[in-house]
């Protein structure tokens, strides 16, 4: 079980050096690949041995898989459905696998581990590209914009999930390492702040709130806030050019009518009204070209891709794939309603339920603007959520 459990640690750092060193175009067939083989061999693993206890924990996930597969073959470029179908399973399987592997708080210690890791290679990748100027930049602006390395886009929403991961990572921690651990976070809070990268700070914002309701006003950590809030004051003056050089550069994303400008919003309209009007009832119930959406929606620029989560899959699995979806998210939010039926509202047991529950509303969330098939972001959340829910699980039936 040992190697098992290794499964714990190493899986979210193979996922971010991997986003790390994918700034060095040679390496991007051979870490996809290696990546892809990891995942594979995992889910075949854990399918083969462990199918019954996957199917009870969460049987949508599993019928989606199935609903999907069968789409697959009926897209027009399969090589690219299925390469992005592999990324989008391979976050969601990670739920059912950490659930049925975290058993005891020393496998949390070691998840604990794994992320404060996660969260320095993500600020010492801000650090290594902006010194040698490596990769891509934030967006295109050349005044305003930043090397950073490979994390653009989604793949800053795992600084996201490691902030609010912190309660956890410091109760876990020594006194020194505590302080490391707010220092860390607030360099990642700062990171996203200077991204301007809006989904990637309104998620945070989002588990900030939940957090907030449930636990903080409950349980005496608001003075910890307010001392994360008083050290970004005090280091504001160092970053504020660079803040507002990026917010005048996304100054137009502000402006009078600039929603119904955004990509996003235009998508949504020619989507619902494809899918809800029912001129091709093949197309709303089934949807077309799966995870190939290129062309393929009406959209005014042929090239351009489907961005919202919700949106890729309504088009592309039609309203049967969404309920699917949404099925499958109901079912873990019954699965976290359930456990907090068995808690008091202080304790340990407490904590990761909350930040669980938080991360659950951060991928709802992130579901109206993008992220479906960033791996180690969907990775994160649903192998901690899956985490956090088995160890409560295993715990209560322990304490019967």
């Amino acid at each position: 079980m040992k190697y098992k459990k290794a499964l714990l640690f190493f899986i979210p750092i193979i996922n971010i050096l991997v986003d790390i060193l994918f700034v060095f175009p040679s390496l991007r067939v051979v870490l996809s690949s290696f990546r892809g083989g990891v995942y594979l061999f995992i889910l075949f693993y854990f399918t083969v041995y462990y199918r019954n206890r996957l199917w009870n924990i969460n049987r949508y996930s599993f019928l989606l898989l199935l609903y999907f597969t069968i789409l697959l073959f009926f897209s027009s470029e399969l090589s690219l459905s299925f390469n992005r179908y592999l990324k989008f399973f391979s976050g969601i399987m990670m739920f059912p696998i950490y659930f049925i592997l975290t058993k005891e708080r020393d496998d949390l210690i070691l998840i604990s581990k794994a992320y404060f890791i996660v969260g320095l290679l993500f600020v010492f990748n801000f650090v290594i590209s902006r010194i040698f100027s490596l990769g891509r930049t934030v967006y295109d602006e050349d005044s305003a914009s930043f090397d950073s390395g490979n994390f653009s886009a989604t793949v800053l929403y795992i600084g996201s999930v490691v902030m609010i991961l912190t309660p956890v990572l410091m109760y876990f921690s020594n006194y020194v390492k505590r302080n490391l651990i707010l220092l860390l976070s607030i360099a990642i809070g700062a990171l996203l702040l200077i991204s301007m990268r809006r989904t990637a700070i309104i998620i945070v914002a989002v588990g900030l709130l939940i957090l907030f309701y449930y636990y903080v006003k409950k349980n005496g950590i608001l003075q910890r806030i307010v001392q994360v809030g008083l050290l970004i004051a005090l280091l504001y003056p160092f970053v504020e050019g660079k803040v507002m050089e990026r917010l005048q550069a996304r100054s137009d994303r502000f402006e009078e009518g600039a929603l119904e400008k955004e990509g996003r919003y235009v998508e949504t309209i020619i989507i619902s009204e494809n899918i809800f009007s029912f001129k091709e009832i093949y197309y709303s119930l089934f949807g077309k070209e799966l995870f190939n959406s290129a062309g393929n929606y009406s959209y005014p620029d042929p090239k351009r891709v489907i961005h919202a989560d919700y949106n890729i899959l309504l088009s592309g699995s039609g309203l049967i794939g969404i309920a699917l979806y949404l099925m499958m998210f109901i079912s873990i939010y019954k699965l976290f309603r359930f456990e907090k039926s068995h808690l008091k509202n202080t304790g340990f047991n407490f904590l990761i339920w909350v930040i669980g529950y938080s991360l659950f509303f951060m991928l709802v969330a992130a579901g109206f603007s993008s992220g479906l098939l960033s791996v180690t972001y969907r990775a994160a959340i649903f192998s901690i959520m899956g985490s956090f829910l088995g160890y409560l699980s295993n715990t209560k039936q322990l304490n019967k």
